[in-house]
């Protein structure tokens, strides 16, 4: 170790500093609003529900002949309106379920479609390439077909020739050649 106290380390502590944490209020501010976004519709839901069924039960108290026309009508019409607040209470419970089950199977058919895609990129490009491949073999055969043509001065028959540019054609059709190979 050295003695030069230009040259020591000004903490010794081997201790990392304490970071705060970041955001400390945003994340408590965060968690709040998520728990009050799941809890209090479900509670509120849970309540309507529970006042639709004592609703229900004192409409049923009304069916006695000493209930007035007039008060069973009234009621009825009050009995309607709670209804659809029950029935919308109802579809929020059980269509969350539903829901989050849709939610999940989207999710996985579409991770399921990426890797899918892909593979399929993946085949598609070497395809590509095999093709270009190909092309530039056809292309050199050619090439060497009429070199030898040429040096041995020996005519290749007619059928083979064409079937050569047949071939060569069909390879500068669908893989056109790079710029400066012909």
């Amino acid at each position: 170790m050295t003695t030069d106290p230009v040259a020591m380390p000004l903490n010794d502590d081997p201790t990392p500093p304490v970071n705060p944490p970041e955001g400390g209020l945003k994340t408590s501010l965060a968690t709040i609003l998520s728990f009050t976004q799941g809890a209090v519709p479900l509670v509120v839901a849970i309540i309507i529900l529970v006042y639709f069924g004592t609703v229900i039960k004192q409409m049923f108290g009304l069916t006695g002949p000493s209930v007035g026309e007039i008060q069973w009508g009234r009621n009825a019409y009050l009995y309607g309106g709670v209804e659809a607040l029950a029935y919308a209470a109802a579809g929020f419970l059980f269509g969350r379920e539903v829901n989050r089950q849709r939610a999940e199977k989207a999710e996985q058919t579409a991770d399921r479609a990426l890797q899918e895609t892909g593979v399929a990129q993946r085949v598609a490009a070497h395809s590509v390439a095999n093709g270009r491949a190909l092309a530039e073999g056809v292309r050199a055969l050619e090439n060497v077909q009429s070199e030898r043509r040429v040096a041995s001065l020996d005519a290749a028959s007619g059928s083979e020739r064409t079937e050569i540019r047949m071939l060569r054609g069909m390879a500068d059709r669908f893989f056109p050649p790079s710029a400066g190979k012909v």
